[in-house]
């Protein structure tokens, strides 16, 4: 079977070609961000709202950042035609390079980019409804970083263990005073009275490349939204709840416990956005 070929620092290696030594940052002390993000068709659809908000992410973290956007996407482009990857799930690691303990000795970055086939060349929302649950055990706490994809994602990882144990398809995570700010790999909006509304980064979500593209659409539009804070209860009130990222575009969710949700709206939505509705 043909090894996968990743990118790794300026050179296009196969995937048992690559060592990452263990003093890595990245793997000592998640010094570093990850950027997720869809190519169909060899192309990337947000490739401008991914690097925005890689760089910002970087800056944030106090590292040197040298590639700009046209050399980012030469490299992801030609890393899926050497893979014969059309379609598909680019992941993009970014780290501190070198040693140190909890001091970094310098502020390069190190670059990991790996790419998995997709079938689906666009975005397509779901024919089936989602049902999802509330995850409360733990919390993520609101922060100048925590808006970025950083390489801590352990509140993540524990609520799609109790997704997973719960049979959900997806579930909801929440801030420190219990506020619903999104979903294991998505930022969350509803639809209530109407009214489009998403939690505000300041409630601690990830700053989703896709919910920033819908935002603007809606603002270019002249579409009414609200960045509100989301309290469980709301859920309970809203016509239309759905999930946002930049691999799967916009899923819509049937149920929330025992609150169910149609989506016509959400079909409005997928239409200016570019989102196909599944039939």
């Amino acid at each position: 079977m043909k090894q996968p070929i990743h990118y790794f620092n300026g050179q296009y290696l196969n995937e048992n070609d690559i060592q990452i030594p263990i003093t890595n940052r990245s793997f000592r002390y998640g010094d570093g961000l990850f950027e997720s993000m869809a190519l169909f068709q060899g192309k990337i659809p947000l490739l401008n709202y991914h690097y925005q908000r890689m760089s910002s992410g970087l800056q944030a973290l106090q590292m040197s950042w040298k590639l700009d956007v046209l050399e980012l996407e030469t490299i992801i482009t030609t890393l899926t035609r050497k893979n014969d990857c059309p379609n598909a799930r680019i992941r993009c690691l970014l780290y501190r390079k070198g040693a140190g303990l909890y001091t970094p000795q310098v502020n390069e970055v190190g670059l990991l980019i790996e790419c998995k086939a997709m079938n689906q060349n666009g975005f397509i929302l779901n024919k089936k409804g989602l049902d999802i649950g509330l995850y409360t055990d733990i919390y993520k706490t609101p922060s100048p970083i925590s808006h970025f994809k950083t390489n801590n994602a352990l509140v993540y990882i524990l609520a799609a263990k109790y997704k997973q144990t719960q049979a959900l398809d997806d579930c909801l995570v929440i801030n420190h005073v219990g506020e619903v700010i999104e979903a294991v790999s998505s930022n969350v909006f509803i639809i209530h009275k109407g009214i489009i509304k998403t939690p505000p980064l300041s409630a601690g979500p990830v700053g989703g490349t896709m919910r920033q593209y819908i935002l603007d659409q809606l603002e270019q539009y002249g579409i009414p939204y609200k960045l509100i804070n989301i309290h469980p209860d709301l859920l309970l009130e809203a016509d239309e709840l759905f999930l946002t990222n930049a691999v799967q575009g916009i899923r819509w969710v049937h149920a929330y416990g025992d609150k169910t949700y149609t989506n016509q709206q959400v079909q409005e939505i997928c239409n200016f956005v570019g989102v196909t509705c599944g039939s």
